[in-house]
């Protein structure tokens, strides 16, 4: 018979962001700018709307002083307290974040029994903490803010060239059903072949729909 032991798993890179955890330099970053940040990480696909809720509800948890220097900004609300704020079952709850755990935007930091806590000394300072440490979204803003804004922009780029494409089809078919010219049905044929190659235009790549530009 197997025992089974439950948990979440731990590989290297989870190893590696508990160490860069430790290590943030609270202050740098404040709680308003990870808040846009995760907002910004919905938007590219990074994580999906209900991971963005978690996040969200877990920023808002964490008080602002905690993203201050000297702060340690950890949440210690159960799984069924952030369910009720986000309308989520516990094991949904539980599989968000396990989730943002794998993708590097939180630190679990379970204890034997799976309660969260801190301790305390006689200075009030945290001695240990069992939660769902946020700091290793400090150390690691600088990196998705710069991904999320160059996928953004990528995004943006491909929505304006998206709608000149669809400008320069509707006015070759305004001219053809205008006035059919050797020049204009070789036109018409062409935009044709490239839509039959590249495919919905709404679904193609920026670089995809410049070749197309290209060949038009």
């Amino acid at each position: 018979m197997v025992n089974k032991t439950s948990g979440r798993r731990i590989d290297a890179h989870h190893i590696e962001y508990r160490r860069l955890a430790e290590n943030a330099e609270v202050g740098c970053v404040s709680r308003g700018q990870l808040i846009r940040l995760a907002k910004k990480l919905r938007m590219t696909g990074f994580i999906k709307d209900t991971e963005c809720n978690l996040l969200l509800a877990l920023l808002d948890t964490a008080s602002v002083s905690s993203f201050e220097e000297g702060g340690i900004p950890i949440v210690f609300k159960s799984n069924q307290r952030l369910g009720v704020e986000i309308s989520r079952s516990d094991a949904r709850v539980s599989r968000l974040l396990s989730s943002l755990y794998d993708k590097g935007l939180i630190v679990m930091r379970d204890s034997g029994n799976f309660k969260r806590y801190s301790a305390h000394n006689s200075y009030n300072n945290i001695t240990t903490a069992c939660g769902i440490d946020l700091r290793i979204l400090i150390v690691r803003y600088c990196e998705l803010k710069q991904k999320a804004d160059d996928i953004l922009e990528d995004l943006e780029k491909r929505r304006e060239a998206l709608r000149c494409f669809r400008g320069l089809v509707r006015q070759i078919k305004f001219s053809c059903a205008s006035e059919i010219t050797p020049f204009t049905h070789m036109l018409f044929s062409r935009v044709q072949k490239v839509i039959h190659i590249i495919g919905r235009p709404s679904q193609v790549s920026f670089e995809k729909l410049k070749k197309a530009f290209r060949f038009i």
